[in-house]
């Protein structure tokens, strides 16, 4: 992936919120995650990785 965009984070009280683009060899998706900034690992929904 070459194209690269930054995204700003978003506060909702004690919350962090970013917007993220998902590709795959299809489409892109664009979602919106929450930052859990002690966590080692990020967990996705299969269906969002997959092509629809």
């Amino acid at each position: 992936m070459t194209n690269k965009k930054i995204y700003k984070l978003s506060r909702y009280g004690n919350l962090l919120i970013v917007n993220a683009a998902i590709a795959n060899n299809i489409d892109i998706r664009k979602v919106k995650l929450l930052v859990d900034t002690g966590s080692s690992y990020t967990v996705l929904r299969s269906s969002l990785l997959q092509s629809s």
